[in-house]
């Protein structure tokens, strides 16, 4: 268990070795801050995708912000969706639950912390697939260019690697909104959080 302001959330045991393992750590933290900080200039916010839900914790931070809000928690792993529930009854939160990768249609705000390591054990909560860890993220990013309400918002925390100066994850993504005509900003939080020399 650890603990979030006031709740106490589950989530898998310390060493996180198997592949459907529930983390919870450093960077949940990190992404419900992030949300927390972003959705109070947010308006007409009616529907909440909290992509990749994990345990639930960022869904249920912004479920309180956003007092009225339909709060989805979306995560293909049914361990996490099953301590997800848990979480949420616990803090009083009416969520709804989808075993699935894909976002919903017409949702107001999609939030997502997608996994962003290239892990050679491929566990679901570390794995970014291709694209230097970054694949996963660029798929969630045209999901909701195709799902969110004309107003529509997506707030994406995820580490992003850099290559010889240029990070392709960013580049994809920036040519995905443009294409979209969608706005996109960037905020730098923790540089080289993993670096290596």
């Amino acid at each position: 268990m650890a603990s979030l302001g006031d709740d106490l959330l589950v989530h898998s045991g310390f060493p996180t070795n198997d592949r459907d393992a529930v983390f919870f750590g450093p960077d949940s933290y990190r992404f419900v801050n992030f949300v927390k900080r972003e959705v109070p200039s947010l308006s007409n916010v009616r529907s909440i995708v909290d992509m990749g839900a994990g345990n639930g914790a960022g869904g249920i931070a912004v479920a309180r912000l956003l007092d009225g809000a339909r709060i989805t928690l979306v995560d293909v792993n049914a361990v996490a969706l099953a301590m997800a529930a848990t979480n949420a009854a616990a803090a009083g939160v009416d969520a709804n639950l989808l075993e699935a990768d894909c976002i919903p249609d017409n949702v107001d705000l999609v939030m997502a912390n997608p996994p962003y390591i290239v892990d050679d054990k491929r566990r679901q909560y570390r794995h970014g697939g291709e694209m230097f860890g970054g694949a996963v993220a660029l798929g969630w990013v045209r999901q909701a260019l195709e799902k969110l309400s004309p107003a529509g918002v997506m707030l994406l925390y995820t580490g992003v690697a850099f290559v010889d100066g240029r990070s392709p994850l960013l580049a994809e993504i920036a040519q995905e909104c443009r294409a979209a005509r969608a706005d996109v900003t960037l905020t730098e939080l923790d540089p080289d959080v993993f670096g290596r020399s």
